[in-house]
Parts: structure tokens; C-alpha cells; sequence
């Protein structure tokens, strides 16, 4: 006998229910979700925050603007749903379209409705990051699709190929996870200006048990590959080593997502004039002798790790900057001024 998910008035699983179109997967984040460490109850309870794959944003915008109409700013009721479809996958940013400060069964939620395509896509290539990277951490799966789960195993497992580049030789369980959950932030402007300059540390201090529910069995599984030994296995923050050779690195490097690849790979093809030492590097498969010294030069390179750091900032910057500004269409200007005013008095008053 399956056991039945009980929803009960308020929780997350009530507010999917509300929604009449369809949504193929859907999942809850953020603080309020998963308390962060300097959550306080007394505090104001922080928005809720959703994203909803669905399989075609024109048909679902229509259905949820009959059933939802305010949860839609002025603007975007009055261009209609194939406009918003069309800003939603078009526009400049990261392939969604948020709702903010909408009311659901008494409960303020934000919610972003994104193509199912387009969240597969990032998982696997790492595109933008912005919902591959949200989905590094912890959240909660809603309603769940098999195509998306199985390339949400491959987005693991490359946070944790493109954290173990990023770390030393020697590394604490913590470190680990903080470099995970901060690879979406490096280069998001809002970091800067609207966000708890704690934050990561906050997330990974209050779901550090989470975060290794999720990474120790690809640590384990990943260890004969990468050589990651336990140097203290009793201890409540685990030690790992390891193998930092040249050769070790470029197997990792070998197999980040494409975007992130290309990204490097540009770099060091106006570094070291790849293509005109090798003028079809870029199309050899990885079994060839050329491609793996190419690599393992890459990864011996001591300028390595800000590289690829600048190739994740490559990555994240534009697509959060317009995703933001995209907002001020999704959620009216008023609503989005009273948003980013709040992000950032959370910043200044932040303590830790």
C-alpha cells in the first residue's frame, strides 16, 4: 500500500493544488522552506518561494490568468498570455516568468513558471545557472517528472566536479557544501546589493544534513574516480583529500557541463592560441591524446581556479541581471521597488 501524501490548509502541497493549469514538476525553496541559520520567529514569516515547470507556458499563462488575474501586474494582463509566453522564453534572462507577493489559501507566495525544456536544459548545461543553481541545495519537490529528476542526478554531480576544482587538496565537509551552494551566487549582482552577504554560510549551517544527504553518496561514488579519501570519519565535520595531479583534474574538467567547458576553453584558446596549435581542439572527442593534453595543461595552469571562477561569473551575471529586470514587467514596478527594497534592508540589517 503507497502512502498518500497528506496536504494539509496552508501547507506547500495546498498551495500547488490551488493551481488550476497544469504543472509538470514543481518544487518549494528558500528560507521558508528550509530555515536558514539567522531565521528568527520573530521575525516577519518570509515569502514562500515556488517554480513551476510546466509544458507549454502560452497555455498554461492563459488558464492561470482566468483563475489568478491579480497575481498578474497591469502590464502583463493587459499584453495577454501568448506576450507573456513569448517574454517568458525570449526575453533576456533565465527562461521564467515570476509572479511576486501573490496570495494563495491566506499564505504570500512568488512563484516562476518555467518550461520544462528549458529546466532540463539548464540542469544539463548549465545555461544560466539560475535554476540549476538553485537546485544545488536543498528543496522540495513538489510534484516530480522523471525526465527532470534524471538531470538533476547529472547537475549534482557536476556541482560537486566544479566544487572539488574550486577547493585544495584538503578540504571540511562545510567547505565543501559552502562552495556548492555558492556557485550560483558568484557573479549575481544581487549578492552585492540585495542579498544577506551571509547568506551561503546561512544556508549550509542550518541544512548541513540535508546538503549531505544529497552529496556524501556522490562523494562515495565519485571517491574511486577523483581519489577523495575520509581523513577523519568521526569527526562531525569530515576531512577529505584529494587528488589535486594535473591529470585528476583535467578527468573532472573533462566532464563539467558544455557551457562551462566553453567557456574555459575560450579563455584558453586566446591564452595559449589553442586553434592555431590545434585547429580542431574544440571538436576532438575526449579519447584522444590531443584533447587529454590540452585538458591536463588547463588544469596545471596555476591561473586554473580564477578561470573558471570568471567562467561561472560568464555565466551567472547576465541572465540574473535581466531575470531582475524582466521583473519589473512580471511584477509591475511597484511590486518589484517594494521587493528589492526589502532585499535589501535584509542585507544592511543583517548581523550573520
Amino acid at each position: 500500500m503507497v502512502a498518500r501524501r497528506i496536504v494539509l490548509p496552508g501547507s506547500n502541497g495546498a498551495v500547488l493544488a490551488h493551481f488550476r493549469a497544469p504543472i509538470r514538476f514543481a518544487f518549494a525553496y528558500g528560507s521558508a522552506v528550509f530555515p536558514q541559520k539567522s531565521y528568527s520567529p520573530a521575525h516577519p514569516p518570509p515569502v514562500r518561494d515556488f517554480v513551476f515547470a510546466v509544458s507549454h507556458p502560452g497555455h498554461w499563462h492563459s488558464i492561470n490568468l482566468h483563475q489568478n488575474p491579480v497575481h498578474y501586474s497591469l502590464p502583463a494582463r493587459l499584453i495577454g498570455s501568448p506576450a507573456i509566453a513569448w517574454l517568458q522564453d525570449h526575453a533576456p534572462g533565465a527562461g521564467l516568468w515570476f509572479n511576486l507577493r501573490a496570495t494563495v489559501n491566506q499564505t504570500v507566495i512568488k512563484y516562476g513558471v518555467v518550461s520544462i525544456d528549458t529546466l532540463c536544459n539548464d540542469l544539463l548545461d548549465w545555461n544560466t545557472l539560475y535554476l540549476s543553481g538553485r537546485m544545488h541545495k536543498p528543496i522540495d519537490i513538489l510534484r516530480d517528472h522523471p525526465r527532470v529528476r534524471l538531470a538533476q542526478q547529472v547537475n549534482f554531480v557536476s556541482a560537486l566536479r566544479t566544487a572539488l576544482l574550486l577547493l585544495p587538496e584538503t578540504f571540511v565537509e562545510r567547505e565543501l557544501y559552502r562552495t556548492i551552494a555558492g556557485l550560483s551566487y558568484i557573479g549575481d549582482f544581487r549578492m552585492r546589493w540585495a542579498e544577506n552577504p551571509h547568506k551561503v554560510n546561512n544556508i549550509v549551517a542550518g541544512q548541513a544534513e540535508l546538503f549531505r544527504s544529497i552529496y556524501h553518496p556522490l562523494i562515495i561514488a565519485l571517491s574511486s574516480h577523483v581519489n577523495i579519501q575520509h581523513l577523519s570519519s568521526h569527526s562531525p565535520h569530515h576531512t577529505f583529500t584529494q587528488d589535486v595531479s594535473p591529470r585528476a583534474r583535467a578527468e573532472l574538467l573533462a566532464k563539467l557541463p558544455i557551457r562551462l567547458r566553453e567557456r574555459i576553453r575560450t579563455v584558453y584558446d586566446r591564452r595559449w592560441n589553442l586553434q592555431s596549435a590545434f585547429p580542431s581542439a574544440t571538436n576532438l572527442p575526449l579519447s584522444t591524446s590531443d584533447e587529454i593534453d590540452i585538458l591536463t595543461k588547463m588544469a596545471a595552469d596555476r591561473d586554473f581556479q580564477p578561470t573558471l571562477r570568471d567562467a561561472l561569473v560568464d555565466i551567472v551575471a547576465r541572465p540574473a541581471l535581466f531575470q531582475s529586470l524582466k521583473g519589473i514587467v512580471s511584477a509591475g514596478p511597484v511590486k518589484s521597488v517594494s521587493y528589492a527594497a526589502q532585499k535589501v534592508l535584509k542585507r544592511f540589517t543583517a548581523s550573520s
